[in-house]
């Protein structure tokens, strides 16, 4: 039987295959929406995807027309049970726990991964840079996520979680939304549009799907690869933030944008850094991260760098700051941004608070567009009461280790 890093059997006859030839048009798109569906389980408990399962993780289109639920699916309220389980949808059936085992052929969480980025995000293998997200995409990536929260296992292995964390990447500004962005009324949809892009963003900021967003972010975080890559992602998102608010006022001076205002849009991406922060004292309270100083020192290793501001604002898109490139690598943002550390573990600590690493960003941006100090000062100091608020959510104690 095959498992994630196990060599596999010799293959055996296929199960609950659709047997039917392949047709144009509407047919053609319903026998590959359906195709996992009718997949079974062997009894010796191991999943062998069809031909068309393999196909939908190259071709995006058709993997969001094959695990869109539709607009039938709603975000359940957390006081009542939900008219559909999440579970029960056609993308919640492949992240079930019976298809974490493949019989022969890739790992299961390459297949299930590939796919439901495919679906999530519109990436494949030859697909790079963002891209604006669909409806069917949103809604996938909300049902998805409302589906494993409902799981025990929590995403369960090291090496799916590299493919959670992708897509919370691409949906960062969801993630990072707080509760505070939903529409009056728009609770229990699976999208809303943007105000500013009115593209279709996830809905992760209701009620009932609040605790699914927060849940993955904590199931992912204990393994240093992932973190880093939400790490990168939402200090990406705060340039990206500050990159796209229209500042009128003339080079040198201060622009009508208050210090406040700025603090303020900058809050998604702080509250994505203080949920990903409070993960990190999950795990080590949990025993998930042993050695806390050893899963840093990994964490920077997997980091892609600093991120300052662009050389030219440009049009925010959701999956964005997944796709931002640093302006510098890791050791240089360490030496620039905190020359006063003196240990490897004060300039781990520095890259790994969020409030501080907003505060060099904004301090790299106003610097670019030459505000006067007293601006930046004000600034950097309406960004801390802003991180500590956002922290506060999540406090906990933490024992650390190592020095």
């Amino acid at each position: 039987m095959r498992a994630d890093g196990e060599k596999a059997r010799a293959r055996p006859k296929r199960l609950g295959r659709t047997g039917v030839a392949v047709v144009a048009g509407v047919t053609a798109m319903v026998v590959v929406a359906t195709a996992f569906v009718v997949e079974t389980v062997r009894s010796e408990g191991c999943w062998t995807p069809s031909d068309a399962t393999l196909r939908l993780a190259e071709e995006p289109a058709r993997a969001a027309a094959a695990l869109d639920p539709g607009e039938t699916l709603v975000i359940p309220s957390p006081m009542t049970a939900p008219e559909t389980d999440p579970s029960d949808t056609r993308v919640g059936r492949l992240l079930a726990k019976e298809r974490r085992t493949t019989c022969e052929g890739p790992a299961a969480s390459q297949v299930v991964g590939r796919v439901l980025l495919a679906a999530t995000t519109g990436s494949d293998r030859a697909t790079s840079g963002p891209q604006r997200h669909t409806e069917p995409q949103s809604r996938t990536a909300t049902a998805a996520l409302l589906a494993l929260g409902e799981r025990e296992e929590r995403y369960a292995s090291e090496e799916f979680a590299p493919y959670v964390a992708k897509l919370l990447a691409h949906y960062a500004g969801s993630v990072g939304a707080g509760g505070d962005s939903v529409p009056e009324g728009d609770d229990s949809v699976l999208t809303f549009p943007d105000e500013t892009t009115g593209e279709p963003r996830a809905n992760l900021a209701s009620p009932g799907a609040t605790d699914a967003a927060r849940e993955a972010v904590r199931s992912v975080a204990p393994y240093p690869e992932s973190y880093a890559l939400l790490h990168d992602t939402f200090r990406a998102q705060a340039a990206e933030l500050l990159d796209a608010r229209p500042h009128s006022g003339t080079q040198g001076k201060e622009p009508t944008r208050s210090p406040d205002s700025l603090r303020f849009r900058l809050s998604p991406a702080l509250h994505g850094l203080a949920l990903l922060q409070s993960a990190r004292t999950r795990a080590v309270l949990d025993g998930r991260v042993e050695d806390l100083t050893r899963f840093d020192r990994q964490v920077l290793r997997h980091s892609r760098g600093g991120y300052g501001p662009a050389r030219s604002p440009h049009e925010p898109l959701d999956a964005g700051a997944a796709h931002r490139r640093p302006g510098v690598d890791v050791p240089t943002w360490l030496r620039e941004g905190a020359p006063a550390a003196r240990t490897e573990r004060q300039r781990t600590e520095w890259f790994l608070d969020g409030g501080r690493q907003v505060q060099r960003t904004a301090t790299l941006w106003g610097k670019r567009r030459g505000l006067p100090e007293r601006f930046l000062n004000r600034l950097r100091t309406g960004i801390s009461s802003e991180w500590t608020a956002q922290t506060r959510l999540y406090a906990h104690t933490v024992p650390l280790t190592g020095s």
